[in-house]
C-alpha cells in the first residue's frame, strides 16, 4: 500500500493526481502493509513452531484499481484517477519493462488474500483503513 504514496512510480509524472499503470481500472490486486508485513514477523518469531513450514501470500485486501483511487480520492480530498489501461499508459511513456511487469501481474496475480492470514490469527489493514490513517498522519505532520 505504501507504494501509493506520493512520489511514486505509480502515479503520472510521480507526483499528479493520477495512475499511470499498464492495467486496467477494474483490475483486482491484493494490497498490503509494511506494518502487517512486520505484525506477521513479529508472530512467526514469537511462535514459530505455528508458522513452521507455513507459506504465507499476505493481504489486507484485495480490491481494484477504481476502488484504490476512490479511496484515496477520499483521504486525499482531491480527486486520483483511475488508470486508463496499456495502452494509454505506453502512450504516456510507461517504461516498457515496468508495463510489462504490470501486466504479466495483472494476468498471474498473487493468490495473497486476507482470509489467510486471518485462518493463522493475524489481523490485516484494509486500504479505506491504511490510506485514512497514512494521509491523517502526514496532514498531522506537514509531510
Amino acid at each position: 500500500m505504501e507504494n501509493l504514496v506520493r512520489p511514486s512510480i505509480y502515479f503520472a509524472g510521480f507526483t499528479s493526481d493520477r495512475l499511470l499503470l499498464a492495467v486496467d481500472a477494474d483490475a483486482s490486486f491484493p494490497a498490503v502493509t509494511v506494518h502487517d508485513v512486520g505484525v506477521a514477523a513479529a508472530a512467526a518469531f514469537a511462535d514459530p513452531a505455528r508458522f513452521h513450514q507455513v507459506t504465507l501470500e499476505l493481504a489486507g485486501e484485495v480490491l481494484t484499481y477504481r476502488a484504490a483511487a476512490e479511496i484515496l480520492s477520499a483521504a486525499l480530498g482531491t480527486t486520483i484517477t483511475p488508470p486508463d489501461g496499456p495502452e494509454q499508459a505506453r502512450t504516456e511513456g510507461l517504461h516498457p519493462a515496468w508495463a510489462i511487469s504490470q501486466e504479466f501481474m495483472q494476468r498471474h496475480q498473487a493468490p495473497a488474500r486476507p482470509e489467510d492470514a486471518h485462518a493463522l490469527g493475524l489481523p490485516t489493514t484494509t486500504f479505506r483503513r491504511w490510506a485514512e490513517r497514512t494521509f491523517r498522519e502526514a496532514s498531522a505532520t506537514g509531510r
